[in-house]
């Protein structure tokens, strides 16, 4: 995410957990965008998780449960539209003190697909905003933020692969003593497909800022393993377990996550094997006579 460089204190977002779109089309990764065939459709879904994170020797622990209610619109293979909103029912800053529910910071992105090398490998570019609605108080509040990501991803028979690589620019903060604020993330992750419908894969997700605090910067390493099951009427279940590598701010000692999605099929309607976004006469079928049968 791109947005504006603010040099004033905002409370640091404890959970920077941000599901993908792609999830819900039966690719991506739970937090990796992939080139899924967009056409015209929609989709919805519910991402929830937990995450605990034990903050140092005396015992503190940070846990939070958070929920992102998605949406979906996409046009005719050049735009994809999407909304998430993250609501907390679950936020514990110490073995005592627990309070919750709480709205996140809102975020809406748009993906643009850029095209499609020989080698069936996709690139696109995603542009993301996020709202200050989060909580301040509450430690679920990163301010205005805005961004993009360059998205790179393939599918070869039973295996799948993303490649994402962003820059997020928000308010600068500086928490326990490190900076936090606008930053450089990266998503990369494979999954194999042993049968349709049905994929099992694993993520990598870096994250450095940029601002600078008393012990340097914030830095973070999350790996994800995740499965996905999805029916041929469009309903998909993930669920998914991982952990963090490093002390970073939010990086939590274990995740686990699930999400229920819905996306339809593209259509079509006269069936005739062209799709509707690409069938020049989405009501009248192709007479498949060997002349001109693609249009």
């Amino acid at each position: 995410m791109i947005g504006w460089w603010v040099l004033v204190a905002w409370g640091a977002d404890i959970d920077p957990y941000r599901p993908s779109a792609a999830i819900a089309q039966g690719t991506g990764s739970p937090q990796g965008e992939a080139m899924a065939p967009i056409g015209d459709t929609w989709s919805a879904g519910l991402y929830t998780a937990f995450a605990q994170q034990n903050r140092d020797a005396t015992g503190r622990t940070i846990a939070h449960a958070p929920s992102h209610l998605y949406g979906s619109w996409a046009h005719d293979d050049k735009l994809r539209f999407d909304g998430f909103v993250p609501v907390y029912t679950l936020l514990q800053d110490s073995p005592t003190s627990t309070s919750g529910p709480a709205l996140g910071d809102l975020r809406l992105q748009a993906l643009v697909p850029l095209g499609t090398t020989d080698t069936e490998v996709s690139f696109g570019v995603l542009s993301a905003l996020g709202l200050p609605t989060g909580s301040k108080a509450k430690r679920v509040g990163a301010g205005w933020q805005a961004g993009t990501v360059g998205v790179a991803s393939g599918d070869h028979g039973s295996w799948g692969w993303l490649a994402n690589l962003g820059v997020t620019l928000s308010p600068s903060s500086i928490t326990e003593s490190r900076g936090t604020g606008s930053h450089v993330n990266t998503t990369d992750a494979v999954w194999f497909s042993p049968h349709e419908g049905m994929r099992v894969g694993l993520e990598g997700v870096t994250r450095w800022d940029l601002p600078k605090g008393p012990e340097g910067s914030n830095t973070s390493l999350v790996t994800h393993l995740f499965v996905q099951s999805r029916q041929p009427e469009g309903y998909a279940l993930m669920v998914g377990a991982g952990r963090g590598w490093t002390d970073g701010l939010g990086e939590p000692d274990y995740r686990l996550m699930a999400a229920f999605t819905y996306a339809p099929g593209p259509k079509d309607q006269d069936q005739d094997g062209l799709l509707d976004h690409e069938d020049l006469c989405p009501l009248q079928a192709e007479d498949r006579d060997g002349f001109e049968d693609a249009d």
